[in-house]
């Protein structure tokens, strides 16, 4: 169920979404969602994969981790772990 707008960027925007796990427990993260038709150029589309490939190895406390993604014919879902403290944003202003 997608959720309160954590914010935006060039080409995606991100929401706080909620998931129930398998021993029916609430988990939140953040999940970046991509507009295909956003990605009309190649350099675009491989950008999102390299993203992809980087975010999958990344694993370091300091870094937001990964957890999975999926598309559908209009989106490409990306989730990840929900920083509730501070966004980055936040941190640089």
């Amino acid at each position: 169920m997608k959720g309160k707008f954590l914010g935006s960027g060039g080409y995606a925007e991100c929401y706080q979404v909620e998931t129930i796990n398998e021993r029916k427990e609430k988990q939140k993260y953040a999940c970046k969602i991509i507009k295909k038709v956003k990605l009309d150029d190649d350099r675009r589309k491989k950008k999102v994969e390299a993203e992809l490939q980087i975010h999958k190895i990344l694993k370091h406390k300091h870094i937001v981790e990964f957890k999975h993604f999926f598309e559908d014919q209009e989106n490409i879902y990306i989730l990840m772990e929900l920083c509730e403290q501070f966004s980055l944003q936040d941190l640089i202003t």
